[in-house]
Formats: structure tokens, C-alpha cells, sequence
């Protein structure tokens, strides 16, 4: 594991989310005191763990660890509703064909709601 990366990237992932060390715990399940370390020294960071930050935050563990140089996001104005369209697409697969064509209507109606607005 290379250790400066995996510590960079956790705590990108952190900043890049705007939240506090004490709110990614939360999510996470685990203490503060846990981000805090896996942040400024990372020699073992457990796997459930990893597992559970790459799941949470979009990234893959080979991202987290270093092994790839694939960044989950860039670090444009989208980043905080790129994990919106992800859990909106996850959840959009798991409609019935009637409700997804019902979805499709709907956002067709706002597009020309929306265009007559302009």
C-alpha cells in the first residue's frame, strides 16, 4: 500500500464531500478517531473499512490504495451531485418498464417547462 497516497485520498474524498472528520465516522460507522488516523497514518487500513469508503464515495479500492491513478471525479462544480446521479441511476434500474416510462414523461415535461421559462 503506498501509505502517502492512501492518506491523500481518503482525506480527499473527505474534503471533496465537504464534510467533517466527525460526519465521515458517522457514515462510516466508525470513530473520529479512526478517520483522523486512517487520514495521518494509514499502515493498516482494515479492509471492511476500505470497502465501505470505496462503496460509500464511488472510488475503487485500487484507487484507495494507490494502484491506479483513476480519480473518481474532477474537481468541477459537479462533484457534489455526481453521488446524486449515481444512486438516481441505481435507483431508476430497479423501477417496473411502466414507472420508468412514467420517469421519462415527466422529466420531458420539465425540459419543456423549463425551456419556456428561458
Amino acid at each position: 500500500m503506498k501509505k502517502q497516497q492512501t492518506k491523500s485520498r481518503i482525506k480527499e474524498l473527505r474534503v471533496l464531500k465537504s464534510i467533517s472528520q466527525i460526519e465521515m465516522a458517522e457514515e462510516l460507522g466508525v470513530s473520529q478517531q479512526t478517520i483522523s488516523r486512517l487520514e495521518n497514518c494509514p499502515d493498516r487500513v482494515p479492509v471492511d473499512l476500505l470497502i465501505n469508503i470505496a462503496t460509500r464515495y464511488n472510488v475503487s479500492v485500487d484507487y484507495l490504495l494507490g494502484l491506479t491513478r483513476k480519480q473518481p471525479f474532477s474537481g468541477t462544480s459537479d462533484q457534489a451531485f455526481h453521488f446524486d446521479k449515481v444512486d438516481l441511476l441505481k435507483d431508476y434500474a430497479e423501477l417496473s418498464m411502466e414507472n420508468k416510462l412514467m420517469v421519462k414523461a415527466i422529466i420531458q415535461a420539465l425540459l419543456v417547462q423549463q425551456a419556456s421559462l428561458s
